[in-house]
């Protein structure tokens, strides 16, 4: 910068002594001095020059300056500026505009909006399509709550004219799709009617499906746009991620690379995915190509912030700490994450200091908000420190002025409840300013548990059924689950029964799993893998077998279960404790799982114990594609779909007691449905080795047939008996 404009932060004006005022000379070199601002000090003298030469009349001179009070920032100053201005002109009031939708409170455009249209009729003062543009940007931002202003200003813009300025229909688009249950359709309306689409548009219609969840809409029209650039790839690999479809986020971004190159939004949603899959070693290969493609660039604080949620995800927290150690500039967000992360991984006290350095550094964009006490909170819950935990919720409120959400009062729950303290965990509930939800019941049922307090858990439970009795299943198992543990086994059988008569079903939870090898490096699904088993053999050689209420069922291979596999063969088993069996969930498949799954009744005559034991085991490692309804109904229907019996029987193998070469079996099973089998027998107390179980692959969604990469171990010998039943 020369010194004839600016000099030490102070404003250095010799032409201005030689410049009469209220002259064009004048008004051109304050203009240019205003181009050359580079801070609020020099800023406030300009316009104290421009007020005492007589300029603060000139919209051109005035909208120069509220760009530059905008571009540092201080919308408040911005706001003082035009407040001052008498007769403000249109681009003057879109500059204000524009200014406050991007600010903390979008709504202050419609004042400014009300302001112009007091005007009357003067020509120079009318809303134009930028205005209209501005504005439903401002209510799509200032959320729901601004639906209706949103609507009104939409029937303005019909009677102005202005409805097919693309900008304005953009703009409806985004707000009906952003702020409406319902608008998605109103969105894609509108966007018919756009003659010539562009590209900003397109994108702001695939943004719109994918916020309203509808994420084969989203793919469809993806994949039918003319033309597509980086922000319409990021969107639709956020979209993904967003939803939980990690492998077809990581796909996405695989054929992005081949049209266009990532940028670091990019990867900023690319590693949501590799966050939400779990999949460390990927997570890693992104955080390798993230550093080529900044190219000298300065990494964004958010990319920096999504590396670190990665890594704390995947579980490897040193990672995620050296990332965040080695951030030239950081934000709350990555503060809040951080902390979060070592939170979770037991490291209690390292994320309260690291809370403690926050505090200390207090730096503006970094200070803790409502986001980073809950981290906090969730600490001290975790380390049962209830003392320090209070004191963090009352500094919250005292020192940072947050008024505490619903999340706050849960974690505080929480922490009193997994302390012991039910009396005063209950007592903060009473007190709270709002109906306490069902996560801060949850949270005090989970006390009630550890504590076994069956009493108040009955008490918490008649409430819940007095104000939302559709919802309590969840709540209805935790407590059935402590009568258990207080061995009061019939009131707990009490509470399930009460579910099965009110049709009530539990909501379904849902897990990741880290999966290893080829399948998860070519972002491909993990497998399942179907068990058929041969009920004689188990009889025969357990000497335990019982049947069905039913009786005895007609011969054929039962399922043993569907079981989610790593590639290398290995499965996990009992994910997600929290996840129990539940009959009201397939109450319409019992028929036929008594008729068809009869592999072990025992001991309840019934099937439900076995039934039980599968879901528990291995169904809840298939979770977060299949459902316990969905997971049933997948054994059920590939039952059907695999007819190993009557392959067999085709081939002349049949269940008479005789010896059979395992050769021949096998053979028969692959040419009967195409793929390889596993088979796997038992030895029974003569010692002679018998047919037990038949595995065969198919894809995580236990519908499709696929080849196993690794089959289970035969333990069979080359001839074995199959036995009769």
């Amino acid at each position: 910068m020369s010194k004839e404009y600016f000099s030490n932060e102070m404003l250095y004006l010799p032409a201005l002594r030689s410049s009469k005022p209220y002259s064009r000379d004048l008004q051109k070199q304050l203009f240019l001095m205003l181009q050359h601002c580079r801070s609020m000090q020099q800023l406030s003298q300009l316009h104290a020059k421009l007020v005492v030469n007589g300029f603060f009349y000139k919209n051109v001179l005035i909208t120069k300056l509220l760009s530059c009070c905008i571009a540092s920032g201080n919308i408040s100053y911005a706001s003082l500026v035009f407040n001052q201005v008498l007769e403000p002109n249109t681009t003057l009031c879109n500059q204000m505009i524009r200014a406050s939708f991007r600010s903390d409170v979008p709504g202050r455009s419609l004042y400014i909006y009300n302001r112009m249209r007091s005007k009357g009729g003067r020509e120079d003062t009318q809303p134009n399509s930028y205005t209209y543009a501005f504005l439903l940007a401002a209510c799509t931002k200032a959320g729901p709550n601004f639906l209706t202003q949103g609507e009104q200003l939409h029937c303005r813009v019909i009677s102005g004219g202005f409805g097919s300025s693309i900008y304005v229909q953009t703009n409806l688009i985004n707000m009906y799709s952003g702020t409406s249950s319902d608008g998605i359709s109103k969105s894609h309306m509108i966007f018919k009617e756009i003659v010539n689409p562009n590209i900003i548009s397109c994108n702001s219609m695939l943004a719109g499906f994918l916020r309203s969840g509808n994420v084969l809409l989203a793919n469809q029209f993806f994949h039918d746009m003319p033309a597509k650039d980086k922000v319409s790839w990021t969107t639709m690999i956020a979209g993904y991620a967003k939803t939980g479809m990690s492998d077809q986020a990581l796909k996405c971004f695989s054929q992005m690379r081949t049209h266009i190159k990532p940028d670091q939004v990019t990867m900023i949603a690319v590693l949501t995915a590799c966050a939400n899959w779990g999949d460390l070693e990927l997570g890693r290969l992104m955080h390798g190509y993230s550093c080529q493609i900044l190219h000298g660039q300065k990494c964004l604080v958010n990319l920096n912030n999504a590396l670190i949620h990665m890594y704390v995800k995947c579980g490897a927290i040193d990672d995620a700490f050296q990332v965040f150690t080695q951030m030239s500039q950081k934000n709350t967000a990555s503060w809040t994450t951080m902390i979060a992360g070592l939170a979770k991984h037991g490291c209690g006290n390292e994320a309260l200091d690291l809370f403690q350095r926050m505090q200390e550094n207090d730096v503006e964009n970094e200070k803790p908000d409502w986001l980073t006490f809950i981290a906090v909170l969730c600490a001290c819950s975790y380390l049962g420190m209830v003392d320090k935990g209070l004191f963090y919720f009352e500094q919250m409120i005292t020192n940072h002025r947050i008024i505490p959400r619903m999340e706050h009062y849960c974690c505080i729950v929480d922490m009193l409840s997994r302390a012991g303290h039910l009396n005063q965990a209950l007592e903060m509930i009473k007190k709270m300013p709002m109906e306490p939800n069902f996560a801060i019941w949850g949270a005090l049922l989970g006390g009630c548990w550890i504590h076994k307090d069956v009493k108040l858990a009955a008490q918490i439970i008649d409430k819940l059924m007095e104000h939302e009795p559709d919802k309590v299943a969840g709540h209805l198992i935790s407590v059935s689950n402590i009568y258990a543990a207080a061995m009061k086994r019939g009131v707990s059988q009490e509470f399930r029964e009460m579910m099965l008569e009110m049709s009530i079903r539990k909501p379904t939870a849902s897990s990741l799993i880290y999966m290893q090898g080829e399948l998860t490096r070519n972002f491909q699904p993990y497998k399942d893998e179907v068990t058929s088993e041969w009920p004689g053999s188990y009889c025969d050689t357990k000497q335990s077998c019982c049947y069905p209420t039913a009786g005895k069922p007609k011969a054929d291979f039962g399922i043993h279960g569907l079981w989610p596999n790593y590639a290398d063969g290995s499965y996990p088993s009992n994910c997600d404790s929290g996840n129990a069996y539940d009959a009201s969930q397939i109450g319409d498949l019992i028929g036929s799982l008594r008729s068809k799954w009869p592999s072990l009744a025992c001991p309840s005559g019934d099937g439900s114990t076995f039934w039980r034991h599968e879901w528990e085991k291995h169904g809840t490692c298939s979770e977060s594609v299949l459902d316990q309804h969905a997971y049933f109904q997948a054994s059920l229907r590939l039952k059907s779909q695999i007819n190993l019996l009557q392959v067999l029987q085709d081939a002349g193998i049949r269940p008479d007691g005789g010896f059979y070469s395992i050769r021949g079996i096998s053979s028969a099973i692959r040419a009967g449905i195409g793929f390889e089998p596993g088979v796997e027998c038992n030895v029974d107390e003569a010692g002679n080795r018998q047919l037990y179980q038949v595995y065969v692959c198919v894809d995580a969604t236990g519908k499709r047939l696929i080849d196993c990469p690794v089959l289970p171990a035969s333990k069979c010998s080359s001839r074995v008996e199959f036995p009769p039943f």
